[in-house]
């Protein structure tokens, strides 16, 4: 499963990441516009954004990666934590894990919609190879047109927590 859906982890280090790139020759300022390092309120030093975290990575509907997802070990705030939005990536037309679900949604006519990516990879490991996830509890409308263009049939399976409910 980390294998198949390229699972990472941010150390816990304020530049961990940051020194990575800069390394690489990255530019820094492109990766701020990218979300995987921030700026200081000064604007003088960089700090990896994504730090302590798993990292997810978001892919598009042909398999490329447009961003990442983060969820916080331990605790804190934010628990989860996205790439910010940009040209390429939106969230409210991905849906996670939608590339490698595709085939088996059209073949079955059917979508398991779920929450997080954790839930999607949870399902994954269960046999299940139709789950798919709203990058967040909201679902838009850019989502469901995708989803009926591929499925007759939805099952929503949110968590049972308010923010749930609600979605």
């Amino acid at each position: 499963t980390i294998k198949t859906f390229q699972l990472g982890y941010a150390p816990d280090q304020w530049d961990f990441v940051t020194r990575f790139l800069e390394k690489r020759n990255f530019p820094l300022p492109l990766m701020v516009k990218a979300g995987l390092i921030g700026k200081d309120e000064g604007g003088e030093r960089y700090f990896d954004r994504l730090r302590g975290r798993i990292i997810f990575p978001i892919w598009n509907h042909q398999g490329q990666v447009v961003g990442f997802g983060g969820r916080l070990l331990g605790e804190g705030h934010p628990k989860y934590l996205n790439s910010p939005e940009t040209i390429i990536f939106r969230k409210g037309k991905l849906l996670y894990n939608f590339h490698r679900a595709r085939q088996e949604i059209r073949t079955h006519q059917t979508a398991l919609l779920l929450e997080g990516y954790a839930d999607v990879l949870t399902a994954f490991q269960a046999g299940i190879r139709t789950a798919i996830a709203t990058l967040g509890t909201a679902l838009s409308e850019d989502q469901a047109r995708l989803i009926k263009r591929n499925a007759q049939r939805v099952i929503i399976c949110y968590d049972g927590d308010q923010a749930g409910i609600q979605a």
